[in-house]
């Protein structure tokens, strides 16, 4: 729910003449640098915000209104929209609100918040149909072996390696259309750690942890 200073009819976001906002944000640097997932948005967003902050204004024109369970409200975003993110990008979430000196109201909940886990995607419920994906031995010095059946034989496949704060360190291209899969992967340059090794096509991957000991 979000009971926060509307702005004036219309106003674009971001704008002088809208005030205040809330905004989820993502990095996927490690929080070096953040990019909005979607535009901010304010009470305006749902009539039935909008409603509960204009229902109690008080003479400084602040919002006394109090948020309740009924206004939980669902709003879904999908994070490619703005162009900041890719498919198997491993993005970092942040909530902010803004709010200008001027009139002010209650804030802003969030509850069940879901994501969509790219571990659950069509290619990844393949995989578990036909035996899964595999990533052994677990954990290692750094050399591994990727095994997968998938089933049927599919191209375009790659094999990404990220570290924790989710930046690429080894992309692997495999060439021609795979119904078996069994590929050594060499990661002993790398510092001890863990690291999630993902292996699909563009916008949809499978993704095991494996933890390099030196």
């Amino acid at each position: 729910m979000v009971l926060v200073e509307p702005g004036s009819d219309g106003a674009p976001f971001p704008s002088a003449d809208f005030f205040d906002y809330v905004i989820v944000e993502g990095s996927t640097d490690g929080g070096q640098t953040w990019n909005p997932v979607a535009d901010g948005y304010d009470s305006r967003d749902k009539e039935e915000w909008l409603a509960a902050y204009n229902s109690a204004i008080n003479e400084e024109q602040n919002s006394t209104a109090v948020g309740t369970q009924a206004l939980f409200l669902p709003r879904a975003m999908n994070l490619r929209d703005n162009g900041y993110f890719l498919a198997g990008d491993v993005v970092r979430l942040r909530f902010r609100l803004f709010a200008d000196p001027a009139a002010h109201g209650w804030g802003w909940a969030i509850d069940n918040l879901r994501i969509q886990d790219n571990t659950v995607t069509s290619l990844a419920s393949e995989l578990k149909k036909t035996g899964g994906l595999n990533v052994y031995p677990n954990p290692s010095e750094g050399r591994f072996t990727v095994q997968a059946r998938f089933a049927k034989p599919t191209a375009g496949l790659q094999i990404i390696v990220r570290n924790t704060l989710g930046q690429v360190v080894l992309r692997q291209l495999l060439a021609g259309a795979q119904t078996e899969l069994k590929q050594a992967l060499d990661l002993s340059a790398l510092s001890a750690g863990m690291y999630m090794v993902s292996v699909g096509v563009e916008g949809d991957a499978a993704v095991r942890k494996v933890l390099i000991t030196k």
